[in-house]
């Protein structure tokens, strides 16, 4: 699994910087001169967003969300294998596939979130995750079908939970893990980086 993450951390990197990120940047850069809005605004973006202190409250909000969202799903996984099942998308083989591995996918990425373990790697499965979720939301509710989603606990029978609000909070977190993506400078509290350095900062 560290390996997993270490190979992923590197794919996340590679496609975050060098000569790509580059010209992405120059092009904003000439977009922002042509239409004449002021460079301190782009400034002040880099400040908000590139500051160490909100990629740590961002990694430990979504390494806690999913710690805590695994949880009941590891101790219960017939009922949640039921509310996968309930989705409608997936075929009969894959239901008990999905409700025992899905859950200690978000334990081990939610894990290496908080302890700061290939972190990049980590916001890309969640991120992965979160996208599969949103289209599995996006045509429940296309459909009109309400559920329970079984996100972070297991409604009682027959309860159902509103496809629109569960896609808000998704997509939400799903700018969250942006964030942690593409934080390009040095970040706090990070036990292991992609140079495979032990570091263990507070500033």
């Amino acid at each position: 699994m560290v390996a997993a993450l270490m190979a992923c951390e590197r794919l996340a990197a590679w496609s975050v910087s060098g000569k790509d990120m580059g010209q992405i940047s120059n092009h904003k850069n000439s977009l922002s001169l042509s239409a004449g809005s002021p460079g301190s605004i782009n400034d002040h973006a880099k400040t908000v967003f590139g500051n160490p202190w909100l990629e740590l409250a961002a990694r430990w909000f979504l390494g806690l969300t999913f710690l805590y969202a695994s949880y009941h799903k590891i101790i219960a996984p017939a009922h949640f294998a039921k509310i996968v099942y309930g989705y409608y998308l997936f075929p009969n083989f894959s239901i008990n596939l999905i409700a025992v591995i899905l859950p200690f996918i978000e334990l081990f990425a939610a894990g290496a979130l908080i302890l700061g373990i290939y972190p990049r790697s980590a916001a890309l499965i969640i991120i992965g995750m979160l996208i599969g979720f949103v289209i599995v939301l996006s045509i429940n509710l296309i459909r009109g079908q309400a559920f329970d989603c079984g996100c972070f606990s297991f409604g009682d029978p027959g309860h159902s939970s509103p496809a629109g609000q569960l896609l808000i909070r998704d997509i939400i977190y799903l700018i969250v893990g942006l964030e942690v993506l593409f934080f390009d400078r040095r970040r706090l509290w990070c036990i292991r980086d992609i140079k495979g350095q032990d570091r263990f900062e507070t500033m």
